[in-house]
């Protein structure tokens, strides 16, 4: 059982705390935990959510399913995220997407209780807490925004010059890792790669790794006015 508490601390949700103090305040009346296979559904979209689910190990593809039959993957999830940790104090505490495992899954299911007996002896949890909510929140928010844009080229272009304004410069770090920044604009990584990579043939872009320096701000916007 000390093993959870330690891969719990790896969690950048609960490292504000050490092994042996979550041991003494998490005990195990206040949770379960839980493996799943490939392809097993963790939970489905619109299920009561009134616990905090952090993955120990393997990923899960999120997904969002229309009447129509139509499915969005919204992210993918790897340990040691927590999962829908906004929903869990909502209003309207129901699972917004349906959780898949990708490979073999292992979670830890937290009630409720517990995770408050945790923000009241340490405020750093609940900062940590509340910053991985917001963060997932503008994520969301920016995927749904570009997804109205018509083509690849176009997401790119809107990303980055609205990273330059809020830098305020054309040299920048993009906060996410090429497999995020696809997941955030709705294509396979591949496909983000290869259209990068034709950008900086174009000498639109610089990059390495995720420093970017913006060489052609104008034909970036110019690609845009087609909209």
């Amino acid at each position: 059982m000390d093993s959870i508490y330690n891969e719990l601390v790896s969690c950048p949700l609960f490292s504000a705390f050490t092994a042996q103090e979550l041991a003494k305040l998490l005990t195990q009346d206040l949770f379960v935990i839980e493996t799943f296979t490939k392809g097993e559904v963790v939970r489905m979209q619109g299920d009561k959510y009134e616990a905090l689910m952090v993955l120990l190990q393997g990923k899960l593809n999120a997904r969002f399913h229309e009447y129509s039959g139509k499915t969005m993957l919204v992210e993918t999830l790897s340990a040691p995220d927590p999962i829908a940790a906004g929903v869990l104090f909502s209003d309207v505490n129901y699972l917004p997407v349906t959780t898949e495992a990708v490979g073999d899954v292992r979670i830890i299911t937290i009630k409720k209780s517990g995770i408050l007996k945790l923000f009241q002896a340490n405020a750093e949890m609940l900062r940590r807490f509340l910053l991985e909510s917001g963060s997932k929140v503008v994520f969301l928010a920016e995927k749904v925004r570009l997804a109205g844009l018509a083509n690849l080229r176009q997401k790119i272009s809107d990303y980055l010059l609205r990273m330059r304004d809020q830098f305020n410069c054309n040299e920048f770090t993009i906060p996410y890792n090429r497999e995020k920044m696809a997941e955030l604009l709705s294509v396979a990584r591949p496909s983000l790669s290869r259209e990068l990579s034709k950008m900086v043939e174009a000498g639109l872009l610089e990059l390495n790794g995720r420093e970017v320096r913006i060489l052609e701000p104008e034909e970036l916007q110019d690609t845009l006015m087609s909209l």
